[in-house]
């Protein structure tokens, strides 16, 4: 659009007649096409305005379905503290370190998340466990076999997990136990260690490891940590734990005497054993 100095004069004639200036005419051209092309909504909102905040970036959902796999990447440090089977990655990211149920404490502040290795389906009257997804975790009481010994320690091989879910009941492969029945079956054998300090709660000074178990012996022991790339550490440093089933060298059954000391059942021969209080 153009202007030409009669449709001005016609339009303004007073402020022409008063002006004297020469750019006049030119910067009232410059203003008119201004206000005929770019209304004043239009120009500010064409500004940046650097004041105005920024919307905070929404929390991560979780993921829908309850079972993480590892390096799912489950929230941030800002939202959850780290549990049992998360890792934190470099970015403050958490993200699942093994295949688990996830499950929120919402008794911290912030809640804790972690994963539970033994996924289970809460849903109805009894709780669903399948057995092949059955592992070890920190604070499970397991049944482990003795496959040999050293003077440092007791390897052995985890056969059996206690679970005790949240009612109490639960389905393994379609029969209902109570929590209390006798440990499931994991789905494959978890090589673990006992070593000669975790055997007892005192005294660990004169424990002796081929005192207290024997190859062969079935041991109740709890997992104290997720140990190294090839073994579990457990400990039976409590009451309630340690040899439960054992045979002497006959073959004979041994049955508990005392705290360190089983009988044989047939010649009444007394062994060594770290012996596990009967419950």
């Amino acid at each position: 659009m153009s202007f030409s100095s009669h449709k001005i004069n016609k339009l303004y004639p007073q402020m022409i007649s008063k002006t004297p200036n020469p750019n006049f005419l030119s910067r009232l051209c410059v203003t008119l096409c201004c206000q005929v092309f770019i209304s004043p909504a239009t120009f500010h909102a064409s500004i940046p305005n650097s004041t105005t905040p920024k919307s905070p970036t929404p929390p991560m959902a979780l993921p829908s379905s309850d079972i993480a796999v590892p390096g799912q990447p489950l929230g941030a440090t800002t939202e959850f503290l780290p549990g049992a089977g998360i890792h934190i990655r470099h970015d403050g990211q958490l993200s699942a370190n093994i295949v688990g149920r996830i499950h929120i404490n919402p008794t911290t502040t912030p809640p804790t998340l972690s994963l539970l290795s033994s996924p289970q389906d809460n849903t109805g009257p009894a709780a669903t466990i399948n057995p092949a997804t059955l592992l070890p975790h920190v604070g499970s009481t397991v049944l482990c076999r003795v496959t040999r010994t050293n003077p440092r320690q007791a390897n052995v091989s985890i056969f059996a997990l206690d679970v005790a879910p949240v009612n109490d009941t639960a389905v393994v492969d379609g029969v209902v136990a109570a929590a209390t029945s006798a440990p499931i079956p994991t789905g494959d054998t978890f090589p673990g260690v006992i070593r000669v300090q975790d055997v007892r709660a005192t005294e660990k000074d004169k424990v002796r490891i081929a005192s207290s178990f024997k190859p062969g012996d079935i041991v109740r022991a709890t997992v104290i940590s997720l140990g190294d790339q090839s073994n579990y550490y457990l400990s039976t440093g409590r009451n309630e734990l340690g040899v439960v089933v054992a045979r002497s060298d006959s073959g004979d059954l041994l049955y508990p005497k005392s705290w360190k000391e089983m009988i044989c059942s047939r010649t009444g021969i007394v062994e060594e054993r770290k012996v596990a209080k009967p419950i």
